[in-house]
């Protein structure tokens, strides 16, 4: 059951993700367009970001590896991508405002609005790789089937939201709700916690959690 826990939090944190980077998009377009610049801008910062955080989870998976981590991390990316519903709009008006090539501000603008939550979001793959892991002979197959739970909640965020999401509630009210599906992952994580420690009696748990 541990398993099924673990890909859901993939699936989610997937799924919030891609719809950030969508709802990101309508934030920085009143601003500075919608020109193949932003979306330039975008795009890199977001992979920019996984590509930070995907090395340093994988750093502290093997020294922690707690499933506890986990919901920390989530936590941090919630208050950051909560607070940019607020605030992300007067970040993009100064910044739009500033004697500044638009290229550079509006790549300095996603830094500022999609950096972090990136950074956050890319440490969750190695952990949840680690803690599927169990056999070495298996190491391959859960490494793929937690980045296909991943991908597959990208996709779904994708559309949810650009099909539906924005023309129901709008871009920060949108940017909101995305927070639920991480706080649901977080609540999982706990939960996966719980289950482990129910049906093991600690083993596991504390294997997990040393």
């Amino acid at each position: 059951m541990n398993f099924i826990f673990l890909h859901l939090i993939a699936l989610l944190s997937g799924f919030s993700l891609m719809g950030y980077e969508i709802l990101g998009s309508r934030i920085l377009a009143p601003y500075f367009g919608g020109s193949v610049y932003v979306w330039g801008a975008i795009i890199s910062v977001f992979m920019l970001g996984l590509s930070i955080g995907y090395p340093i989870g994988g750093v502290m998976a093997d020294k922690r590896g707690r499933v506890s981590d986990i919901a920390w991390i989530l936590l941090c990316t919630i208050i950051f991508i909560f607070a940019v519903s607020f605030i992300g709009k007067i970040i993009c008006y100064n910044l739009s405002s500033m004697n500044m090539d638009i290229r550079y501000s509006v790549l300095l603008a996603s830094m500022c609005l999609f950096l972090f939550p990136c950074i956050c979001l890319g440490l969750i793959s190695p952990y949840l790789v680690k803690l599927t892991i169990n056999k070495q002979n298996k190491i391959g197959r859960r490494v793929g089937s937690v980045y296909c739970a991943s991908t597959i909640g990208s996709i779904i965020g994708t559309l949810f939201v650009s099909f539906y999401l924005i023309t129901l509630v709008g871009t920060s009210s949108g940017i909101r709700i995305l927070c639920i599906p991480l706080l649901l992952a977080a609540i999982i994580s706990l939960l996966c916690i719980g289950y482990i420690f129910s049906k093991r009696g600690g083993y596991a748990a504390k294997r997990m959690n040393k």
